[in-house]
């Protein structure tokens, strides 16, 4: 990753990322999130004016931590070509109670990323989360995390990209060169300089409260990887 996608302006150029008919978008536009930094995201098409109508499809991780499905950039004064590569990210569709296995990655640290709406491509780059009123298809909104939101139980927004629930976990690259840490915001804290950033809610990020949820069941079985590829 830090030498395929050193910048954000050399991951927004890239094409067919993964192999696939997929590219990198800004995920809060051009700007730094607290706690993360600069955002792309993989998605199957960059938004348009037809957005609303043409919704985009976020795609999610291989289960490959070389196949990631976020990027996290650290913003300087210069342009993205400046905007050095300091994070990764793999978000994968909710299913309640069934952790992703990915790689190396502990279950216990994949937590649910939460509905909501991003205000992009013409908005100001930061989230809101969705709310019972943008539910549709009988889907719910609970507290504790346990019932599954997809992209098309939410009500589309004009100007705004739309995504359900999902599990995520994100990986960062230690500045000094040891090992990557694992946690939800960089704890390198490098967004805290950040030229141009956006605050979203504390909330997006949530641990399933597995009790609440009943997950007593046994995971989902799933080939195995191959170990750290």
């Amino acid at each position: 990753m830090l030498a395929q996608w050193p910048d954000a302006q050399a991951a927004i150029d890239a094409r067919d990322v993964h192999g696939l008919d997929a590219v990198w978008y800004w995920a809060h536009g051009e700007h730094s999130v607290d706690g993360f930094g600069v955002t792309l995201v993989l998605v199957d098409h960059r938004p348009n004016v037809g957005t609303v109508f043409d919704p985009i499809d976020d795609l999610p991780g291989r289960f490959k931590l070389r196949k990631p499905s976020l990027l996290f950039f650290d913003q300087t004064d210069g342009p993205p070509s400046e905007w050095p590569i300091i994070g990764a990210g793999y978000h994968y569709r909710f299913t309640p109670c069934v952790r992703p296995d990915l790689d190396c990655i502990r279950s216990k640290w994949f937590r649910v990323h939460e509905a909501g709406y991003h205000h992009v491509p013409f908005g100001d780059g930061g989230m809101q989360l969705a709310t019972p009123d943008d539910l549709r298809n009988g889907a719910v909104m609970d507290e504790a995390a346990c019932e599954p939101i997809t992209d098309d139980d939410l009500a589309p927004k004009l100007g705004m990209v739309r995504h359900g629930r999902s599990w995520v976990v994100h990986v960062w690259f230690d500045p000094d060169g040891g090992r990557p840490a694992v946690s939800i915001e960089d704890p390198w804290a490098r967004w805290e300089d950040a030229p141009d950033s956006v605050a979203i809610d504390e909330e997006v990020f949530v641990e399933q409260d597995a009790a609440a949820c009943d997950c007593t069941s046994p995971p989902v079985p799933r080939e195995p990887t191959g170990g750290c590829g």
